[in-house]
């Protein structure tokens, strides 16, 4: 520029962080899937003119082909609080279940789980074989317990 050579505007580069991207691993093939579940059923939400529903997939500790596609009414998720003084309609907050069985495992297991590497899977995440379908601890956890639930 100072030459005289570059008439054009001045370059103003844009830096972008990627701490959260490049950290993170690839998605599992459940996570694949059920993103896929949550977009087709958003579409077909929109397609039906449905306005206010929340695309859901109830089922997932099934196979994916037996998901069941859902839109929830987001008056569903509402409670009523007081903010400043008026009742008004909010979701509640989704605080982590204290006495609940992902949590009362990690509090089990939580030394052993500092100290030493516990994993399903050493390596990278299995696209096929045997574990290649395998759902994460937690949901598994809480599928279980919900069904204990309906069961009673």
């Amino acid at each position: 520029r100072s030459d005289g050579k570059c008439d054009g505007p001045r370059m103003r580069p844009q830096f972008y962080f990627f701490g959260y991207e490049g950290r993170a691993g690839l998605p599992s093939n459940f996570d694949c899937d059920y993103c896929n579940a949550l977009g087709h059923t958003a579409g077909a939400l929109i397609a039906c003119g449905r306005s206010g529903y929340m695309a859901t997939v109830r089922h997932l500790d099934l196979p994916p082909s037996q998901w069941v596609p859902c839109g929830t009414p987001i008056t569903m998720l509402m409670n009523m609080e007081k903010r400043k003084g008026k009742m008004k309609p909010v979701i509640r907050k989704a605080l982590t279940d204290l006495e609940g069985t992902p949590f009362q495992t990690l509090k089990k297991h939580r030394a052993e789980w500092l100290s030493n590497d516990m994993y399903r899977i050493v390596g990278p995440i299995q696209f096929s074989g045997s574990r290649s379908g395998a759902i994460n601890h937690t949901l598994a956890m809480e599928i279980k317990d919900n069904n204990e639930k309906s069961a009673a």
